[in-house]
């Protein structure tokens, strides 16, 4: 696969005409699963965080779906998945302030905390987290999510110790 390829990989397609639809300009925030898939491809090593965070780019690697992974300890209660405003911002995790304007974000009762490009410094897992919650985001359907939730599980119990895990797919 050469990196003109990435780009007509089914998910990371559709993914990018949402962002297009949004008002986003892929090619400048990309989606995270496409910068994942880049790096690979250019050789570079994925970085080495913890089982969670690894989980979550390996299926993000293997679906071609941004995933993103949160410390339920650090979020409220009500999730939404909205469009960000203009002038909203947070601090990415590992690339400073992200522009969220027409992003698709997760937001709880305090603010925005996740996008499909990359996620907030309040949300991220670290050795402290003790519940999480993985979203797989698809903006073309759901015909191979339970396959993706299904090896997500397989994984988060074999490596992770997880041992309640609660899934569902929200239109």
């Amino acid at each position: 696969i050469n990196q003109n390829e990435i780009l007509k990989i089914k998910n990371i397609e559709t993914s990018r005409v949402a962002y297009k639809s949004l008002g986003k300009d892929p090619s400048r925030y990309r989606l995270s699963s496409e910068s994942l898939v880049k790096r690979v491809v250019k050789g570079m090593e994925l970085y080495k965080v913890n089982n969670v965070v690894d989980i979550n780019n390996l299926i993000s690697l293997e679906s071609f779906y941004s995933v993103g992974t949160y410390d339920l300890g650090k979020i409220g209660k009500k999730i939404a998945l909205t469009v960000g405003e203009k002038d909203e911002k947070y601090e990415g995790i590992g690339r400073g302030l992200i522009n969220l304007e027409n992003l698709p974000v997760f937001e709880d009762e305090v603010g925005k905390f996740g996008s499909t490009t990359s996620d907030s410094n309040r949300a991220m897992i670290n050795s402290e987290t003790n519940h999480i919650l993985m979203n797989i985001i698809s903006f073309n359907g759901d015909e191979e999510l339970n396959t993706y939730m299904d090896y997500a599980i397989e994984l988060l119990e074999n490596y992770a110790d997880a041992t309640i895990i609660n899934t569902k797919i929200i239109y």
